[in-house]
């Protein structure tokens, strides 16, 4: 009888004839009660045998691209026309119903649908729903919000119909899980659902509670990359309401579980390289491939605090940047301990890889150059990221140790590198996102700030550094501390010369920026005046450093001179 329905294009017909057969087979409405009882099962697959016959109808209307949608189930038209024929009326008609066109299945699809949601059939709507998320209609499961619709996302998406239905309960995140690959999608489509009834704040809530639900195993699991999509897309929701604090919390969740990323991927180098170590018989110089394994295992079970990742993960293993991250985002920690990360990371970096062949044909300095590198390559890393925060990043005290390193004295004796520009570069690298045209006043500050120090320069710091004060090669190394940081601010002073100050001093201002330009004849004037004070401070050099002083004293004339003469022009 559906097929004769079908075939005479009575959709509306074929939901009510099966509705009505539905309620005769089940005439207590037992599928609609909540639970899995034997008397409910039986109900329910009772009315699913009626509902069969519908869906073969409606499944090929809902995926029109996929096969041919035909005005009836194939047979269906034959037996409609043979009837026809036996009362004289079907004589002629064609053995298969015709294909409906795009608008047509359309049509069919659209009453068939309002149909059922009009049934008054509170199962027979759920085995629509449930029908509509299994072939991938979203479209047409979301055209028809309702309660009805909400709660059936919610129930199969595994959180309970009442809670949190005004937003507030049920949604915590921990409460709900391990969800399976069908309930995630069931909640994915209540985010969507939200979006689109304009509730942004419950769809973030939504996508929070997936962030952050209970692992599972195999179609259960959840890895900390979906946990950070889903904590991304709970930010967007977020920013549309306009609650900063919802926002600034989601925002913490967001840096959290990416700081937990960065460890699960440090985490498996270092049993990368244990595992290396282990098959070419070398010692190990850390946690055995077992520790690490269990380690990984455990980091990606759920979404962790950052005093876990410090205490369980970072500090233990000495993952000194890490644990610098972790201080820039947390906060409030204290300055000598972070000083304290500093010197360890530098130091790590800077012991990395070193030269042990004894018959090793690498120039020293070239060795120093390239272990500055990578300090100023670390430091610039994180820098970006840090700066302006100076709990995070104390811009004078690792400029100091890159200094340090790079005049020989820290974090052990060795020569001093060839390049003197690149610790500035480097500072200019890490400002240059936040600082902008001010770049060029904080890194003279910073290193003003270390010529005023003057006995304090060789300060070796809590990480083991190999100066020796108080002896008599002291005076020594200070001096050639002191030179190296003057020697980085000439070329901190040509530098801004050549890229920020050269189109200014031949008189061709930034076009259509007035206020620029006058900024620039400032910053000149600031330039020249610290030429000047850095010209007396070398000539002040004395002993060993005394004839590179008076060399460097003259650059800075040079540099100041210059400056003079294009601002009196």
């Amino acid at each position: 009888m559906v097929g004769r329905l079908a075939f005479l294009r009575q959709y509306e017909g074929i939901v009510e004839l099966v509705v009505r057969c539905a309620s005769i087979a089940d005439p207590h409405s037992l599928a609609w009660r909540h639970g899995s009882s034997a008397d409910t099962a039986a109900a329910r697959a009772a009315r699913d045998r009626c509902y069969s016959h519908l869906l073969d109808v409606l499944k090929p209307l809902l995926r029109p691209g996929i096969e041919p949608v035909r005005a009836a189930p194939v047979g269906a038209a034959a037996a409609a026309a043979g009837d026809a024929g036996a009362g004289g009326a079907g004589a002629g008609a064609p053995e298969e119903a015709a294909l409906l066109t795009p608008t047509e299945a359309k049509a069919a699809k659209g009453k068939m649908m309002q149909a059922i949601l009009q049934s008054g059939d509170q199962y027979l709507i759920q085995v629509l729903y449930s029908t509509l998320v299994d072939v991938g209609a979203d479209a047409d499961l979301l055209a028809n919000p309702s309660q009805a619709l909400i709660t059936y996302l919610r129930t199969e998406g595994g959180m309970s119909a009442q809670a949190g239905a005004n937003g507030s309960g049920g949604l915590s995140g921990g409460d709900i899980g391990p969800l399976d690959s069908r309930q995630v999608r069931h909640l994915e489509l209540l985010a969507r659902l939200y979006i689109k009834k304009g509730k942004y704040s419950l769809a973030a809530n939504v996508y929070r509670s997936l962030a952050s639900r209970r692992n599972g195993t195999g179609d259960s699991a959840v890895n900390l990359q979906q946990r950070l999509d889903a904590f991304h897309n709970a930010l967007l929701q977020a920013r549309s309401v306009g609650d900063e604090q919802m926002t600034d919390t989601i925002r913490s969740s967001v840096r959290c579980i990416t700081l937990q990323i960065a460890m699960q991927t440090r985490l498996q180098q270092l049993l990368a390289r244990a595992k290396q170590q282990r098959q070419q018989g070398a010692a190990a110089a850390g946690p055995s491939p077992e520790q690490l394994q269990s380690l990984l295992k455990e980091i990606q079970i759920s979404c962790l605090d950052v005093s876990d990742l410090y205490n369980s993960y970072a500090q233990p293993l000495g993952m000194w940047d890490m644990c610098l991250e972790i201080c820039n985002f947390a906060g409030s920690v204290p300055s000598n301990y972070v000083l304290k990360l500093w010197d360890l990371l530098l130091k790590e970096i800077w012991e990395t890889d070193e030269i042990s062949a004894p018959d090793s044909t690498a120039d020293a300095s070239d060795d120093s150059d390239s272990r500055l590198e990578r300090c100023c390559a670390k430091v610039q890393a994180l820098g970006v990221n840090f700066y302006p925060n100076e709990s995070s990043l104390p811009l004078v005290h690792v400029t100091m140790r890159l200094e340090q390193a790079a005049a020989g004295l820290w974090p052990k004796t060795s020569d001093s590198v060839r390049d003197p520009s690149r610790v500035v570069r480097c500072l200019r690298a890490v400002l240059a996102p936040s600082a902008g045209d001010n770049a060029s006043s904080v890194i003279a500050s910073v290193y003003e700030q270390l010529l005023a120090r003057r006995g304090a320069l060789l300060d070796g710091g809590v990480a083991g550094a190999d100066i020796v004060l108080g002896g008599a090669g002291d005076g020594a190394a200070r001096s050639a501390l002191r030179l190296g940081l003057l020697k980085s601010l000439v070329a901190h002073c040509r530098i801004v010369l050549q890229e920020e100050l050269s189109s200014s001093l031949t008189g061709q201002p930034d076009h259509g920026y007035p206020s620029r330009f006058l900024g620039r004849a400032q910053q000149a004037a600031a330039l020249a005046d610290l030429a000047e004070r850095c010209a007396s401070e070398a000539r002040s050099l004395g002993g060993d450093a005394a004839a590179a002083g008076q060399q460097l004293a003259e650059d800075f004339d040079r540099i100041a001179a210059q400056l003079a003469s294009a601002s009196n022009s």
